[in-house]
C-alpha cells in the first residue's frame, strides 16, 4: 500500500564513488586517509608551469575533511589564467577536489568549476626533519600538443602554523622563476633532470 503520493517520492541518488559498479574499488578511498598520512591544513606547492616552459607555479592549497571524506581547495594563478585567455575572476580560478588513498601515498583529482579543466596528482611522503614534505607529479587533462607540458613533478609542503611561509607564498603566488622556489622544493623538483 502506497502511503505517499508518487510525485513526492525522491529518487535515490548515489554518489559516483559509492555506485555499485565501483564501490568496492573507490568507495572508501577518501575516508581512509588518516591525519598522520596526510594532514588537514594549508600546503605550499610548487611545480613547473604547464603554460610557460621557463617558469614555475607556486601556491597554497587547503586540505580539509568533511562528512568522512578528504577534500582540497585552492585557486589557480591569475597569470596562468590570463595566458590561457580566461578571465581571472575568483569564481573562474577556484579549484576543488578529492583525495584518494593509494598504496604509497595519495592521489588528488581536482577541477575548476564545471570540470572545465581537471588535474590528477600523486604524492608520497618524503623523509625530512619535520616530516612535512610530499613529492610526486601532476598531470593535466588536455590534448597532446607541440607546446606545453602535460605532466610535471610537484612538491607539497605542509605549512599550517608557519605564518611566514604562508604569507610569503601568498605574496609571491603564481608564476615565478627558479630563484623564487624554496630551496628544498627546488631540490625535490630535480631541476634539469627529465621527468620519467
Amino acid at each position: 500500500m502506497l502511503l505517499e503520493p508518487v510525485d513526492s517520492i525522491a529518487p535515490k541518488t548515489v554518489d559516483v564513488f559509492h555506485h555499485p559498479i565501483v564501490e568496492d574499488f573507490l568507495g572508501k578511498s577518501g575516508s581512509s586517509i588518516s591525519e598522520s598520512e596526510f594532514p588537514s591544513g594549508v600546503f605550499r606547492f610548487s611545480r613547473p608551469s604547464f603554460v610557460s616552459e621557463e617558469q614555475f607555479v607556486i601556491g597554497l592549497l587547503y586540505v580539509f575533511r568533511r562528512d568522512g571524506q578528504t577534500f582540497v581547495r585552492g585557486f589557480e594563478a591569475k597569470q596562468a589564467m590570463l595566458q590561457q585567455g580566461i578571465e581571472p575572476t575568483v569564481r573562474n580560478r577556484e579549484i576543488r577536489g578529492i583525495l584518494i588513498k593509494q598504496e604509497q601515498g595519495v592521489a588528488i583529482l581536482a577541477a575548476r568549476r564545471g570540470s572545465t579543466t581537471c588535474s590528477f596528482s600523486f604524492l608520497s611522503r618524503v623523509a625530512s626533519f619535520q616530516n612535512n614534505y610530499w613529492e610526486g607529479y601532476a598531470a593535466r587533462t588536455i590534448a597532446e600538443s607541440i607546446t606545453g607540458q602535460r605532466v610535471a613533478r610537484m612538491v607539497f609542503e605542509h605549512v599550517s602554523g608557519n605564518t611566514e611561509a604562508m604569507l610569503s607564498t601568498a605574496r609571491l603566488g603564481g608564476l615565478c622563476s627558479t630563484d623564487d622556489l624554496p630551496a628544498y622544493h627546488a631540490r625535490l623538483l630535480r631541476l634539469g633532470q627529465v621527468f620519467q
